[in-house]
């Protein structure tokens, strides 16, 4: 996911870099020839223009002297790909064959880009318009970490380094040794936004395939300065998507959520104004999003030792289950973690998954540290129970059991009188280490405590051997 939020950034940063030829050329220059060269003469791509249109505004609330000459631009149907012999060769716009569908790694339906040349003129990138329609791609992640979208946005004559590659010969050959991004002038944006766009990203790194579909987002107040990321550094951003994850492997989706939220974002690291964008939202998993298979939850269903000694199972939790109402939390995105800043219940047809405050999971590699809980249904609670009495009648007989089963589950449920289990689980997402926080009670010591109780009884050791032999 962290690429993801990546590739949505630099497609700005692309826009970006495109706008400072804008306030150089006549509105006669900007031709498609021309606008396809500049940004393959600043990025290690292809690109591909359907058509475009250029103006120039005046905005009615100021004065043409005031700075409010605005430069407007449209470009319809762009397609980035990699960068082959015919950019080398440097062969007009006009006289290359098209980039094929499976060629294009990004397809943007259209741009809409407006920009204060007053601004600019003062050394200030303002803009005031940015959009994106349609944004749609494929992208691909090799078992090293490597992605096909880093490399379009590296140098011409450069190859990307991804951030996975630390070792200081790869960062020698890629003849680009500093991976950060710092913005050359200092930037407002009034309106940004991605509209109807969608994504799949194939990770052979993780075993997943991820697809993002309806996404649609919207930056305003837009500030970012180099110089001064302390105070000038901040945006408001809105969202909503639904997002799938599946199994590589297997194509079995485990994760299909509809999400929307809303907060507070920093586009610049703080540290050194580089381009690091950080986020501070509350979001919200609609009703009806829905989980399947999870590694996490199977171990939870029996097959932790702590469990198995009672006897106790909870039933296929890692069936199908939706959202059974609207959740909302808290989280907080910095450096590619995501982390939960309040606890969270995600209450699910079968059962209610809790996840505590301080828990978090690293997009990059899906390594993840979670406290929770996990309350199950009447109907859950209810095999749970059985299995248990089953485990202590052929343990213990029919007499013991009676008593022993009230005594090794008064500890696991809640009030309602639904089996309720804290948990811990750490290590990477698709094949976590799971274990129980709950005590559980030794089976072994509840039998002989109940063993004595019942020799205390009238009857003594016969009552005993008959409650046994029942």
């Amino acid at each position: 996911m962290r690429k993801l939020i990546k590739l949505f950034s630099l497609l700005a940063i692309v826009a970006i870099l495109a706008t400072f030829g804008l306030w150089l050329v006549v509105r006669s220059q900007l031709t498609v020839d021309n606008l396809v060269t500049r940004l393959e003469s600043r990025c290690n791509l292809r690109a591909q223009i359907g058509a475009h249109a250029t103006g120039v505004l005046v905005h009615p609330a100021r004065s043409l002297a005031s700075g409010s000459l605005i430069v407007a631009l449209v470009v319809e149907d762009l397609a980035l790909a990699e960068r082959d012999a015919v950019v080398e060769a440097g062969t007009p716009h006009s006289q290359r064959t098209a980039i094929t569908d499976e060629n294009a790694i990004l397809q943007i339906e259209k741009v809409e880009l407006e920009v204060d040349l007053g601004g600019l003129l003062a050394r200030e990138l303002a803009i005031r318009k940015f959009i994106l329609h349609g944004v749609h791609g494929a992208i691909t992640i090799d078992a090293d970490g490597a992605d096909t979208i880093s490399p379009l946005f590296a140098a011409p004559g450069t190859q990307a380094e991804t951030e996975e590659q630390t070792d200081t010969s790869k960062t020698a050959s890629s003849g680009s040794s500093d991976p950060r991004i710092f913005l050359p002038i200092p930037a407002t944006l009034n309106r940004a936004a991605i509209t109807d766009s969608s994504l799949v990203i194939v990770n052979h790194r993780q075993g997943s395939r991820t697809s993002l579909q309806d996404f649609q987002l919207e930056l305003t107040d837009i500030e970012a300065d180099t110089a001064n990321p302390e105070e000038r550094n901040h945006c408001d951003i809105a969202l909503s998507a639904k997002l799938a994850m599946a199994n590589l492997k297997t194509d079995e989706a485990f994760l299909d959520f509809m999400i929307r939220g809303n907060g507070r974002a920093e586009p610049l690291d703080r540290r050194d104004g580089s381009f690091a964008p950080s986020l501070d939202a509350e979001v919200t998993l609609a009703k009806g999003s829905s989980v399947t298979g999870l590694p996490l939850l199977g171990m939870l269903s029996g097959s932790i030792e702590a469990l198995s000694r009672i006897g106790l199972r909870l039933g296929k939790l890692d069936d199908h289950s939706s959202l059974v109402d609207d959740m909302t939390t808290s989280l907080l995105y910095r450096d590619g973690q995501l982390l939960f800043r309040k606890g969270l219940e995600l209450d699910f047809e079968r059962y209610a998954l809790g996840l505590g405050e301080g828990s978090w999971l690293n997009l990059d590699n899906l390594e993840h540290q979670f406290k929770g809980r996990v309350t199950v249904s009447e109907e859950l609670t209810a095999q749970a129970r059985d299995g248990v009495e089953t485990f202590i009648r052929k343990k213990a007989g029919n007499t013991v059991a009676d008593a022993a089963v009230e005594k090794v589950l008064e500890p696991l449920t809640n009030a309602a009188g639904r089996l309720s289990l804290e948990f811990v689980s750490s290590g990477p997402l698709p094949d976590p280490s799971v274990g129980i926080v709950t005590q559980i009670g030794d089976i072994g010591d509840v039998l002989e405590t109940i063993g004595e109780s019942l020799l205390r009884k009238k009857g003594g050791i016969e009552g005993l051997l008959k409650g046994l032999l029942d």
